[in-house]
């Protein structure tokens, strides 16, 4: 499942208004109806629901992401143009520990190692000279512009160069390279190896 999804950033209910049909437990991460539009109680249970890549919930007659209206619920603050990134990847996982307000730049840095990866690190890519030689470097992307090292002849050398880029750049948003380290393991991947 990837972690990254648009998030719908229409304004969201009021606080108050929310409080009156939800209640949220922040160390289960489940949020349930107090009651139906029609003020029944007999309904109670968790609400949200997957459109296959996040947690939705309908509420006062529009569709939400679940993580977002539970911000505006702890905190009282719609989160506008920001969006709300799970700290462990789990889009699934509500828990108020695992939600933290990002740009979209930190939710992006915060993802697992792509499928098409082929290198078995985040963040690093390779080139080959003209004689064929293979050269690794790491990359970075913020806000747009892209920041890259210098090339190295060894894969190790460009993870550690990638781990320093991404903590400048990334922060406590990083997902660095040995956080999602794959592959190479488990397979003995290279480049070179296709």
């Amino acid at each position: 499942m990837e972690h990254h999804v648009v998030q719908n950033k229409h304004p969201l209910p009021e606080r108050s208004e929310l409080l009156k049909w939800l209640h949220y437990d922040p160390i289960t991460g489940i949020l349930s109806r107090i009651k139906d539009h029609k003020g029944r109680t007999d309904r109670l249970g968790p609400i949200s629901y997957t459109n296959g890549r996040q947690k939705m919930i309908g509420t006062c007659g529009k569709q939400y992401i679940t993580a977002r209206i539970i911000w505006r619920i702890m905190t009282g603050e719609d989160p506008g143009q920001m969006e709300i990134d799970h700290k462990n990847l789990d889009v699934m996982d509500d828990r108020w520990e695992n939600l933290r307000l990002a740009t979209s730049t930190q939710n992006m840095a915060n993802t697992p190692l792509r499928k098409d990866n082929r290198t078995g690190y985040k963040g690093i890519r390779f080139r080959y000279n003209r004689k064929g030689k293979i050269y690794y470097y790491a990359r970075v992307r913020k806000n747009g512009v892209s920041y890259k090292s210098k090339l190295y002849d060894k894969i190790e050398d460009a993870v550690i160069e990638y781990e320093k880029l991404a903590t400048i750049h990334y922060g406590e948003y990083k997902r660095t390279a040995s956080h999602v380290q794959r592959r190479k393991e488990a397979s003995g991947h290279t480049p070179e190896g296709g």
